[in-house]
């Protein structure tokens, strides 16, 4: 275990001498500085785990306070001491010790000596004490983790095991509130072994999370690279999709311009709907489809009772990754996803622009007639319910380039093709059809046993990449391999391709595809 740093700041060189002296013959790593520019340098350029500042940095200005400038401009993660050599100056007493509301921590200093009766005990005492309840390590590096985008089941495990996988290597973590807005706002606070303690299997993140339009805007990212800056921070671990990987990109590319050495980004996967390339499964993918499966079991018996067929919606952004879940996991009679309709004519970034929406609307209808014509033969031979589940992903593929007046190709046009088509039916086999969206609440659940494993496991690796200088890597976890690396670049490229060129890669997906496909597939009666 390494020393702990202090920064000795004193104009007078026999004090900083006599210091740094003192501090090393009790296994100290000691620092001096001896102006105000030459601190702001050090605690820039080195992780400082104590300051020690004399209050007037020029002696012969006695209304020189530019030590209480460096302390109230210094980081707040930094604990500080202050020396004076005026046993009568109570002003000075006062305001650095009281509780002043302008700064991230309540007091200007945690400890205040005075040079003309040092008591070496009483010094070592005050330096042990305010060591102690400061760290639980001796932090060589320090490492920020936040979360950003949509939350998932998994995250909190996530930051539960970056915490203690850091320790281990004496390294502290920050973390990081309200996701990348606030880096901006400096909404830092340290994580420590026990303040992760409880929260593997709670929900959502407690860091929280936002979309921050105003990251993307460099004047504000500046504002964000300072703050890295000050603190000393080596490394960023960004738990989200691939928004938060762009993010940590511009980052740490600005960062390098600034501080002249990098930033290590590492990216965990977390999204519900399951939709980065790079992993076979992401963060809270496995626990919302294990909610989906729980909340459409539970409308079964009131779709028997009342004889109703149900359009289910679920979440999913673009990907029909947890519609497909859901419908091998609760039996539904059919699955709607848009990595079977959606007719687009270029498949890279830009086939958004390119949807063709009257082929996709054509595609949808004939996957209606077919689900009726399905029903049709089972509700003949005695089924008086089913469920059809309808990725939301259907309408944000092609919403965005309808016209105001066109009829959107969601779960509320699949609810009124299969009313009108049932309307044919003979009345005592017509079901009632109903429309039930799944929304938020599933984002909500506990993490599965299959997510806090998963958000321990990319954890721990997430921190061990940065620690061996990987950057710009998103760790991800594969069937086949194990925990596997994929750069930011790739990860993001390909992620944004078009759902049919996405569901190429994924044939795992095929097999629930056709799995689900072979076992709702009615048989035609005897005649």
């Amino acid at each position: 275990m390494e020393p702990f740093r202090i920064l000795v700041v004193d104009d007078n060189p026999q004090v900083r001498g006599d210091y740094e002296q003192w501090l090393k013959e009790f296994g100290f790593d000691p620092l001096v500085a001896a102006s105000i520019g030459e601190a702001r340098h050090k605690l820039s350029t080195e992780l400082i785990h104590l300051a020690i500042i004399d209050v007037r940095l020029n002696a012969e200005d006695e209304n020189n306070t530019e030590g209480l400038e460096l302390c109230r401009e210094m980081d707040p993660f930094i604990p500080r001491i202050i020396l004076t050599g005026y046993t009568d100056d109570w002003k000075i007493v006062r305001a650095a010790l009281r509780v002043d509301p302008s700064l991230s921590r309540q007091r200007l200093a945690d400890a205040f000596l005075v040079k003309e009766v040092d008591d070496p005990e009483q010094r070592l005492q005050e330096i042990n004490r305010i060591l102690v309840a400061e760290y639980e390590i001796v932090p060589n590096k320090r490492f920020a983790v936040l979360t950003s985008g949509g939350d998932a089941p998994g995250m909190n495990a996530a930051l539960w095991s970056i915490v203690r996988t850091a320790m281990k290597h004496d390294i502290e973590v920050i973390g990081v509130k309200e996701g990348y807005s606030g880096l901006i706002r400096n909404l830092m606070q340290k994580l420590k072994w026990n303040s992760v303690s409880d929260i593997m299997t709670e929900s959502g993140t407690i860091l929280l999370s936002a979309r921050s339009k105003k990251f993307f805007e460099k004047e504000n990212r500046k504002v964000a690279v300072a703050n890295i800056i000050k603190k000393n921070i080596t490394g960023l671990i960004v738990i989200g999709g691939d928004g938060s990987m762009n993010g940590a990109r511009a980052l740490a590319s600005e960062v390098a311009e600034v501080r002249g050495r990098q930033l290590g980004t590492i990216a965990i996967p977390g999204t519900i709907d399951n939709d980065l390339h790079g992993t076979d499964m992401s963060l809270g993918a496995a626990s919302a489809a294990n909610a989906m499966i729980d909340l459409v079991r539970q409308m079964v018996k009131p779709a028997q009772a009342l004889r109703m067929v149900f359009v289910v919606e679920v979440m999913g952004a673009l990907s029909g990754f947890l519609a497909l879940q859901a419908a091998i996991g609760t039996g539904a009679d059919a699955v709607i996803i848009p990595e079977e309709l959606v007719v687009s004519s270029t498949h890279d970034q830009s086939w958004k622009e390119n949807v063709d929406i009257e082929a996709t609307r054509i595609n949808l209808d004939h996957c209606l007639d077919r689900i009726d014509q399905n029903f049709a033969l089972s509700f003949a031979a005695g089924k008086r319910y089913g469920f059809v589940i309808q990725a939301e992903g259907l309408d944000r593929c092609t919403r965005p380039l309808l016209k105001k007046t066109s009829q959107r190709l969601n779960a509320e046009y699949s609810e009124q093709m299969l009313k009108e088509k049932f309307n044919a039916w003979p009345a005592t086999l017509r079901p009632e059809v109903r429309l039930q969206r799944l929304g938020y609440t599933v984002r909500g659940v506990l993490p599965s046993r299959f997510d806090v494993w998963l958000g321990a496991t990319l954890g721990k690796a997430a921190v061990e990449n940065l620690i061996q200088g990987a950057t710009n890597l998103m760790v991800g976890w594969s069937e086949r391999d194990g925990v596997v690396t994929t750069d930011f670049e790739d990860a993001v490229t390909m992620s944004n391709r078009s759902p049919s060129s996405i569901w190429a890669d994924r044939k795992g997906w095929h097999t629930l595809w056709e799995l689900q496909e072979t076992l709702t597939d009615p048989l035609p009666r005897i005649t």
